[in-house]
């Protein structure tokens, strides 16, 4: 990992492009949410995902639940406004590369 001074990574220290805390299957799970037309219960998400445990998606959704990407409803997981925003600009960067 790169060192950081102040929040910052000192100038000549690469940052790998790939994180080892992807999950297999977390750009199903955000196609899947941002194709919904409503909630997505849990199953839905797994069914989304199958390269991806059930812990890799609990996993998953509990860090986009943390970082306000989505919400909790009675019928399932909902994305957010900002979750829209962030995986939208997230899949097209990576469509373009």
């Amino acid at each position: 990992m790169p060192t950081r001074v102040r929040g910052h990574i000192l100038p000549g220290m690469a940052v790998n492009g790939s994180s080892s805390r992807r999950i297999a299957g977390g750009d199903a799970l955000a196609r899947a949410l941002l194709d919904a037309g409503g909630a997505l219960t849990f199953d839905d998400l797994l069914a989304a995902a199958p390269d991806a445990t059930p812990g890799d998606v609990a996993a998953w959704v509990g860090h986009a639940l943390d970082e306000g990407l989505v919400w909790r409803t009675d019928e399932g997981f909902v994305v957010r406004a900002r979750g829209r925003r962030l995986l939208t600009a997230r899949r097209r960067s990576f469509e373009r590369s």
